[in-house]
């Protein structure tokens, strides 16, 4: 996880970004910046230290960003649904990242939760594949045919999360995943068919990660 130290300027009124990684931006696109923007803060100096790989669809900045709103929000006793609607303005997943559950089924944008549970951690190693592909890209060599084929698997995987009452182990929920843009990318690398699950979207490098013995592990598309 990311950790994130904040401090009151001394005769500042500008937020400001304190961070080692030269790709976390600076400016206005930066979520924690919106974040406090939209909690109409001023004159705070954030740090972060960087654990979460940039742009690797595994919710990084956008769980900056709701650790941000639930600190303030608890401050201001400002109520969940109304952290979860300005998270929803910053992007489509803060608002996952403001709830206790640590897994969610939602449809829509990704916008829209269906349910929720809560499980027992599971270890992730993660890789980069150096491997670069435009979203754009992506969505175009997406062939719309296939998608959809796996939604057996989807629904497998909600009852087993719903009747597990949390306890859940890498074994039980792997052979379940599915990403519509995993074979996209496996038709071109082949060297990477069987070694693991694709993360997720956002960016622009492939990402990488297996669930193998002794880790989880998942890769992911940029």
């Amino acid at each position: 996880r990311d950790e994130i130290t904040i401090r009151r300027r001394l005769g500042g009124v500008k937020n400001i970004i304190l961070c080692r990684d030269d790709d976390v931006p600076q400016d206005s696109s930066n979520t924690v910046l919106r974040a406090l923007e939209l909690m109409g803060e001023s004159g705070w100096e954030i740090e972060i230290r960087k654990s979460i790989p940039i742009q690797s669809g595994m919710g990084g900045a956008s769980s900056d960003a709701a650790a941000l709103l639930k600190y303030f929000g608890q401050k201001k006793r400002i109520p969940l649904h109304e952290l979860q609607r300005l998270g929803a303005q910053i992007g489509a997943d803060v608002p996952f990242f403001l709830q206790e559950d640590n897994v969610g089924y939602y449809e829509g944008f990704g916008d829209q939760l269906v349910s929720s549970w809560r499980i027992q951690p599971l270890p992730i190693a993660y890789i980069d594949t150096g491997l670069k592909i435009s979203t754009a890209q992506a969505y175009e060599e997406l062939d719309l045919s296939e998608c959809g084929k796996n939604s057996v698997k989807t629904e497998a995987l909600l009852t087993l999360l719903s009747e597990s009452k949390g306890k859940i182990s890498a074994d039980q929920i792997t052979p379940y995943f599915h990403n519509d843009f995993e074979d996209t990318f496996l038709k071109e690398h082949l060297e990477w068919r069987g070694r693991g699950w694709l993360c997720g979207s956002g960016g622009w490098r492939w990402h990488y990660a297996s669930f193998s013995d002794p880790s989880l592990t998942m890769y992911k598309i940029a």
